[in-house]
């Protein structure tokens, strides 16, 4: 019972402190640190639970966390996004920015190519990287809208706009002609992305 209580009294402890005042490493720690209490009583089976107001300051710090990680985050021209789709494979689209609306509620995107690494092939599946200097469908721009990810704020009681940025609108479809409405999401042009398929 003197680790449950000693458990409970540390994790009170970094809940009552003033995550407004600290700073984002400070935030940071302090979550490393619930999460590290957390562990260790699920490892230890000892059945800590959180009150109410204590669920809340939690998700504040969570709220707060991911506020700072993406307050600078932007949209600007030549990032790359991405869509992946599909039931029994994995398909992967790669599109680049080409120009920025003066509201900055929409941008136009091209879709690029892209090719295996080598060495990544496997049973009907590879990784890719994008090729943002070879564009496809004769560099025909789609117009595409930029949200930005909702997170609840516990403090105000509303869902906020804090979170990653990504692209919603229609879009090619791999190499048909036609689009479809779909989510482009961020990618690290120097990481790879796995790709399926079947015969």
């Amino acid at each position: 019972m003197s680790q449950v209580n000693d458990i409970a009294e540390q994790i009170n402890k970094i809940l009552n402190q003033d995550f407004e005042s600290m700073s984002f490493d400070e935030i940071k720690m302090a979550d490393k640190d619930l999460n590290g209490l957390f562990s260790n009583s699920h490892k230890n089976r000892l059945g800590i639970t959180l009150t109410n107001e204590q669920v809340e300051k939690r998700n504040h710090l969570g709220f707060l966390i991911t506020k700072e990680q993406y307050k600078n985050e932007q949209v600007r021209i030549g990032d790359i996004f991405h869509s992946s789709w599909g039931y029994d494979q994995t398909n992967t689209e790669y599109f680049k920015v080409k120009s920025i609306s003066k509201s900055g509620k929409t941008c136009s995107v091209v879709m690029i190519s892209y090719e295996t690494v080598p060495g990544s092939e496997g049973f009907m599946c590879d990784s890719i990287t994008p090729i943002p200097e070879k564009e496809v469908h004769n560099g025909e721009l789609c117009t595409v809208r930029i949200h930005r990810s909702k997170s609840w704020n516990p403090t105000s009681k509303q869902h906020e706009e804090i979170g990653e940025i990504h692209l919603r609108g229609s879009v090619f479809y791999g190499s048909m002609d036609s689009k479809h409405l779909t989510n482009l999401y961020r990618v690290d042009p120097t990481k790879r992305e796995y790709r399926s398929w079947y015969a």
